[in-house]
């Protein structure tokens, strides 16, 4: 245990070392695609079958595999090309939480702008290091308090409902932990998005998976997320308090 314990520090101590934050890696230009998903399918609402069914073709030549992740894995509604969905697509958008849910995203993360550009920096420097690296899009979603994080082949979802702020009263009615509620906050969607990615296409290559070969893993993402984005404070990326550290 105290072998653990000094490899936690070691590891906690170089990650937010200050030192990666003054050898700025040069971004690449990347054209990265976001695609307010929220919207998109909010806009289904309401309207007739032959309609719905052409924007779901449309959609679906753009987006089909995220489509097919979010309505099987996330909202679970089934796939877009089963007979019923556009019946249960509907149900689920007819769910008074799933409109409540909504109104407070557009009233707090309408505008993503600033995280926008920082996750174009953040992939832009991860393909100035692995330039045969393909630049995934970034897809936010209305989950509605579902899964987080969302990978597919060349793509990321992000639940946004998941950033509404630390006063947001339905994360208080969840009963979620405090030290939880903290960290949901839209600055923290670039990090998570990044670890996230990184988490998938560097995966712990340890033999044995244990308690320490996790833990050092999971240091050296954190390190490789600290130099791909050298701007965030290490309050956003480590998620505590600059009282904390």
């Amino acid at each position: 245990m105290k072998v653990i314990l000094f490899v936690m520090i070691v590891l906690l101590s170089f990650a937010s070392c200050n030192t990666s934050k003054k050898n700025t890696i040069e971004a690449q230009k990347i054209d990265m695609k976001f695609v307010r998903f929220d919207s998109i399918i909010h806009s289904w609402k309401g309207i007739d079958k032959d309609t719905f069914e052409l924007k779901v073709t449309e959609q679906i030549k753009a987006h089909g595999d995220f489509i097919e992740a979010f309505n099987t894995g996330i909202i679970k509604v089934g796939s877009a090309y089963n007979a019923m969905y556009y019946d249960n697509l509907h149900e689920f958008l007819n769910y008074p939480i799933y409109d409540e849910i909504n109104v407070a995203i557009q009233q707090k993360l309408s505008n993503l702008e600033a995280e926008k550009h920082n996750m174009q920096l953040a992939f832009g420097r991860l393909k100035t290091l692995y330039p045969k690296n393909t630049t995934p899009a970034v897809y936010f979603f209305n989950g509605v308090f579902n899964q987080s994080i969302v990978i597919i082949e060349n793509g990321i979802g992000v639940r946004i409902d998941k950033y509404l702020g630390a006063d947001c009263l339905y994360y208080k009615q969840m009963d979620m932990q405090q030290f939880q509620i903290k960290k949901m906050y839209k600055e923290k969607i670039p990090t998570d998005v990044l670890i996230g990615y990184l988490q998938t296409e560097f995966e712990n290559n340890f033999a044995d998976a244990n308690l320490l070969a996790n833990m050092i893993h999971s240091g050296r993402i954190m390190y490789l997320t600290q130099m791909l984005m050298p701007e965030t404070a290490d309050t956003v990326l480590w998620g505590y308090t600059a009282k904390q550290f």
